[in-house]
């Protein structure tokens, strides 16, 4: 498990009051249920600015402006429901413990490519922050204090939320990596070793799918919230690209401005990206059991080894967005198929 990198997004999510602070002293609670109050009102404050300054009512069609008003409160309705999540501590502790308990069974340590991963974080965290200080100094000569007061909260929230889907990336690697060691010992037992200890094995995957069912408790509906305003935030790039409108600035630094956007929006689509290959793997790992039943000639391994695939079905990996929606490959589909909706509306107006 990443422990490092995990541990550093997690200090960066109590900054931003969207993860928990696991070790904080008790005497803590307090100051920190004040910054608590004090982040939600920016917020509300900002939500509200964001939506007066940006002058809707004049320029754009009907079906723009609920596009922009939406991308606002759905942002908005994400750190709220942040902020309520961050409240289950014990949903929190259990994740963790787990998480360890599985590490201690299969034994899979990677130092090398955690280390790499904590450095490519490091360093990419270091090259968008740098990139928004100059994006920052650049529009405010353009645009002056205006673009303080329309996009402050969206660049603080957009970190925030990249900050928020980084931990989410980084628990669902881990689970990842235990699944294919999961794979790799099942291996071992059933086509190298004469004999099987999946009874063993049984605690394991019940363990690995409760760890998966508290990921969705805990994730599920900032999951459903973020792949909305991922959707509508697209929407309203492709329009600002394809628009014939004048903006201010040149070329250059719009197109920069999107990029910087978009790439704090991708962590999401590599966390579908990595449900996704979670499911897979389990898939892969419920069909090789199927297959190695032929290979044993004694009645009683086949049924213990059928016995432990009837188990591991009714414990597979399944993520879900509050269970409005199940996170799949498909749902990168559904969200293409939302933004050209959109976009063949908008380009008409």
């Amino acid at each position: 498990m990443d422990y490092k990198l995990l541990n550093l997004l997690l200090r960066l999510g109590d900054f931003f009051a969207i993860t928990p602070s696991l070790k904080e002293p008790q005497g803590h609670k307090r100051i920190r249920q004040v910054r608590l109050v004090l982040i939600k009102f920016f917020i509300t404050v900002g939500t509200a600015m964001s939506i007066y300054y940006k002058d809707i009512s004049r320029n754009y069609h009907m079906v723009k402006k609920i596009s922009l008003i939406l991308t606002d409160l759905v942002l908005y309705a994400f750190n709220m429901c942040v902020m309520m999540e961050v409240k289950k501590f014990k949903e929190w502790h259990r994740l963790l413990n787990n998480l360890k308990m599985i590490d201690c069974f299969l034994k899979c340590n990677s130092d090398d490519k955690k280390e790499s991963l904590y450095t490519k974080f490091l360093v990419l965290l270091l090259i968008i922050f740098i990139i928004t200080i100059y994006m920052c100094y650049y529009w405010t000569v353009v645009y002056g204090f205006l673009f303080w007061q329309r996009l402050s909260f969206t660049i603080f929230e957009s970190y925030s939320l990249f900050i928020y889907t980084g931990c989410i990336y980084v628990i669902l690697r881990t689970m990842l990596s235990k699944y294919k060691a999961l794979k790799d010992v099942l291996k071992i037992i059933i086509f190298k070793n004469g004999k099987l200890y999946l009874r063993e094995i049984e605690y394991l995957v019940s363990l690995m799918s409760e760890t998966v069912c508290i990921i969705n408790d805990i994730f599920g509906r900032s999951l459903a919230l973020m792949i909305s305003f991922a959707t509508l935030q697209l929407i309203n790039y492709f329009d600002y690209g394809l628009s014939n409108r004048s903006y201010a600035g040149d070329m250059f630094h719009r197109a920069l401005t999107q990029i910087l956007f978009c790439t704090l929006m991708c962590p999401i689509l590599v966390v579908i990206l990595t449900c996704d290959s979670i499911v897979d793997e389990s898939q892969t790992i419920l069909s090789m059991v199927f297959r190695s039943r032929s290979s044993f000639r004694d009645p009683q391994r086949r049924k213990e080894l059928y016995r432990f695939a009837e188990l591991f079905s009714q414990n597979r990996p399944q993520f879900t967005a509050a269970r409005y929606f199940s996170i799949e490959k498909s749902t990168i589909l559904k969200i293409l198929e939302t933004i050209l909706t959109f976009l063949i509306v908008l380009v008409q107006f």
